[in-house]
Parts: structure tokens; sequence; C-alpha cells
């Protein structure tokens, strides 16, 4: 099971709007600078939501290949990052349903 690293609904209603979850003993200062956070997931290494731009980042684990998800409403952003599986979140929930574009 996932530990997140903050609290979301206070992370989601910050003007900067980056909502994220990971290993506790991440080091925040690279995690700010590109707005992703690493995350305990079989299928990604990194997630990362901008509330404001409604835009959710992913990094899939086995290829490193980045994808951002554009019209990503607050509440589907927060579903996705307190999911217990992201994978299966992101298959169920995001995947083929929203724009994306390989970053």
């Amino acid at each position: 099971m996932k530990r997140l690293l903050f609290a979301l609904p206070l992370v989601v209603g910050l003007t900067a709007g980056l909502v994220g979850c990971g290993d506790t003993t991440t080091d925040p200062a690279p995690v700010a600078a590109t707005g992703l956070m690493e995350v305990d997931s079989s299928a990604f290494s990194h997630v990362g939501f901008d509330a404001g731009a409604q835009e959710l980042t992913v990094v899939f684990r086995d290829t490193g290949s980045t994808y951002v998800y554009s019209g990503i409403s607050a509440e589907l952003g927060q579903a996705f990052l307190s999911a217990d599986s992201l994978g299966g979140f992101y298959h169920s929930n995001i995947r083929d349903q929203f724009e994306s574009a390989q970053q």
C-alpha cells in the first residue's frame, strides 16, 4: 500500500495546484522542481497532478515514458492519487478516455 506524502485535499486547493504521493523518504527538492512525486506502484515510477491546468502526468515504470493527460478534474485527479492501485485506476478511468501527449 502506498503512503501519501501529504494531505491531498489541502494540496489540491493550493495556488500551484500540484498534488502527488509517494515514499516519504523522497527528497522534496527534486520533486518540487519536476512537479512529480515518486510512487510505490508497479505501473508508474512517478506521478503528478496539476489541478489548475487539469493535467495528470504519469511516468511508466517499465519504459520510462512520460505521458500528460489533459482535462482531468480535481476530483478525478485526487481519486487517482488516493487509489489503492494506481495502475488499475488508470486503466479503468483514464487510459483511452482523455487526450494525452507523450513528453
